[in-house]
């Protein structure tokens, strides 16, 4: 059948090709092998031959095994990875032989590493962990991955060293990155200290993965970042409290709620990351523990308090709020003022009910002339019945729409309370603003075609941290001269000196004061 193959015309040997992958006919096995010894003239009809022998080979082990020592290099990459992919255990003899030999012919040796993760002799480990901290990143990633999904603790105390020596030379590569990916295969002890380790990484995106790794593991890191709070420096703490809010356990919350009730001063900024990570917890602790933070006369503390308590706002709180805002005339006025500017439906509403606070909060929409806000509980008071409601209602229609500038400032930050804070500042200033949560999402709205002016960005954010978002943003010739602001709870001079390298035109440290805040923008436009 396959007689002077190469001298009939492309028409003809394609529909041969085409029935030999039908019929998956087994005699034109050897004759295809030999005819994949050397490329063909028509590269599409070599195609054709390679997929019909993927079609023939699977189970074949004589023809497999026999051609991994075949002249032919095509024929003889093409035996390794079938005899991974079938799991021919009787190859591992061919494959070390191999594996010695062709040390410098890289596609070769990625084909044999790959096909060993495929094989399930004991001994795989012992020829594969050798390769895996190799120059190649594909065979290293290889290996890796491998480790991960045997949990090899061998090869996983080897992946602790690859990062640790690439973090001492300060050489940070892809291939930290392939190790720190696969420790969430490793929820022990050791494994989540060495995360712990590596949670404030120099380099943002390779903490970023660390910080993946943690969530995978989910419930079983809390007891190490407790730790992390107890015993980190100031940034690690703070990276600690977010990771404990967003795995969202209700073990978290109550290492959380210990922290904020002993009697030492927190920093600002950790105070700050504990109310955003209560928020993220549905306990009864979390909502108790949030309602006396509404003491708070820091302004973004409250913020973040707040917007805690609203993403959990139901009946239990009622009473709760009602009480705190009878309290303190001044600190009930604050309140108020700090739901309207996060936006606060929910709480909003049960303040609403009472006809007192009901009153104070209608006069500070009015006096707020925020549309969006209005607007919002505009929606909410079409839904109550009562003249009270109704009333209120026609006020708060009667009002306005702000007149802004032209100036369009951009923040992404994965802070909600943050995102108002910055919302509201922006509204004092008379400027457009849009948020995002992720480096990501602006990136997004900077290539839509929006004008943008200043460009404000958080560093720890996920799917796109900050640098990696200013590099992005100044590959785009049109960004070039944007102003982009850095802001941050960093203390590393090297953090800022990385943003500096990526484009970063000024800096903003956390806690943000809103002065401050503005003085920076107003320096910008």
């Amino acid at each position: 059948m396959l007689t002077d193959f190469k001298d009939k015309d492309m028409i003809e040997q394609i529909n041969l090709l085409a029935t030999i992958q039908e019929t998956a006919d087994i005699t034109a096995l050897l004759g295809l092998l030999r005819i994949y010894e050397e490329p063909l003239a028509d590269p599409a009809v070599d195609k054709m031959v390679y997929h019909a022998l993927l079609v023939l080979l699977p189970g074949q082990q004589k023809e497999i095994v026999s051609g991994l020592s075949a002249k032919s290099r095509r024929v003889r990459l093409l035996s390794i990875k079938m005899a991974g992919a079938s799991g021919i255990e009787d190859s591992l003899s061919h494959l070390k032989k191999m594996l010695a030999d062709n040390r410098d012919d890289i596609e070769i040796l990625t084909a044999i590493i790959r096909s060993l993760t495929m094989l399930s002799e004991a001994e795989i480990f012992t020829i594969l962990l050798p390769y895996l901290d190799h120059d190649d990143l594909t065979i290293s990633g290889t290996v890796m991955a491998h480790v991960g999904r045997m949990q090899n603790i061998s090869g996983r105390d080897m992946m602790m060293e690859v990062v640790r020596a690439e973090v001492k030379t300060g050489s940070d590569s892809l291939k930290s990155g392939l190790a720190l990916a696969q420790f969430n295969h490793f929820p022990d002890d050791d494994s989540l200290a060495f995360l712990i380790e590596q949670i404030h990484h120099l380099n943002p995106g390779l903490r970023m993965i660390c910080h993946e790794q943690i969530l995978a593991i989910g419930t079983t890191s809390l007891p190490a970042l407790e730790s992390c709070l107890a015993t980190g420096d100031k940034d690690e703490r703070i990276l600690a409290a977010n990771l404990i809010g967003m795995i969202g356990d209700v073990k978290g919350a109550g290492l959380t709620c210990r922290l904020l009730y002993r009697r030492t001063k927190l920093e600002p900024n950790l105070k700050f990351a504990l109310y955003e990570a209560l928020g993220r917890i549905s306990a009864s602790r979390s909502l108790v523990t949030l309602i006396d933070g509404l003491k708070q006369t820091d302004d973004l503390l409250l913020m973040a308090v707040i917007t805690g308590l609203e993403q959990q706002a139901d009946e239990r709180i009622a009473d709760l709020l009602q009480t705190c805002l009878n309290e303190n005339e001044i600190q009930a006025s604050l309140i108020i003022q700090t739901m309207i500017d996060t936006r606060s439906s929910n709480l909003m509403e049960l303040v609403y009910r009472d006809k007192e606070q009901g009153e104070i909060l209608i006069e500070r929409l009015l006096d707020s002339n925020d549309p969006e806000a209005t607007e919002l509980f505009s929606q909410i008071l079409k839904e109550l019945v009562g003249t009270r409601a109704a009333a209120d209602l026609k006020g708060l229609q009667s009002l306005s729409a702000a007149n802004l500038s032209d100036t369009h400032l951009l923040v992404a930050d994965d802070s909600k309370a943050l995102l108002f804070f910055y919302q509201g500042a922006a509204k004092e200033m008379g400027l457009q603003i849009t948020t995002a949560l992720d480096g990501k999402k602006a990136l997004e709205i900077l290539d839509s075609g929006v004008q943008i002016d200043i460009l404000i960005t958080d560093m720890n954010m996920p799917n796109m941290d900050g640098i990696e978002l200013i590099r992005e943003v100044r590959k785009r010739p049109q960004y070039s001269d944007l102003p982009i602001i850095m802001a941050t709870t960093e203390s590393e001079q090297s953090q800022k000196e990385l943003a500096n390298d990526a484009g970063a035109n000024g800096f903003l440290n956390k806690p943000l004061k809103r002065e401050m805040l503005k003085e920076e923008i107003q320096k910008r436009i």
